[in-house]
């Protein structure tokens, strides 16, 4: 059975909420809060410019690696949802390709429009990256 929203959307947050607190977090902690002069604050701007494509990297790499190596994230895990190839098992470049819109809300958004359209209740990269999310229970 093919994943619903309400099952997806819970499941993304509950992994957002695992990200922030084992990745966002601790690296935002590298972050120096305090700045007096204009050379300071370029160089706190190139920490956080750095520290976040980090987080962005890590982010994408904890959705891809449980993705590709067990099918599910934990919020997936939970909410009874798993995702699968529509070819013969997940490659990890097919479990990167469907997460990248993850690193921002704004394009996981509008990839996730296509579940309106899809017959499969696809986002578009699922689409792209044939695989898809389904329904355990």
């Amino acid at each position: 059975m093919y994943a619903g929203n309400f099952r997806r959307i819970f499941a993304f947050f509950l992994d957002l909420a695992v990200v922030d607190l084992i990745i966002t977090r601790p690296l935002s902690k590298l972050i120096s809060d305090d700045f007096n002069e204009l050379s300071d604050f370029l160089s706190i701007s190139f920490e956080i410019v750095f520290i976040s494509l980090l987080i962005g990297i890590f982010a994408i790499l904890y959705w891809s690696i449980l993705e590709y190596k067990i099918g599910q994230t934990l919020g997936a895990l939970v909410f009874g949802l798993r995702a699968r190839s529509l070819n013969k098992g997940m490659s990890f470049p097919q479990a990167v390709l469907r997460n990248v819109t993850k690193i921002n809300v704004a394009l996981l958004l509008i990839d996730s429009v296509n579940i309106l359209f899809s017959e499969k209740k696809q986002r578009y990269f699922e689409v792209m990256s044939k695989t898809i999310t389904l329904e355990e229970r």
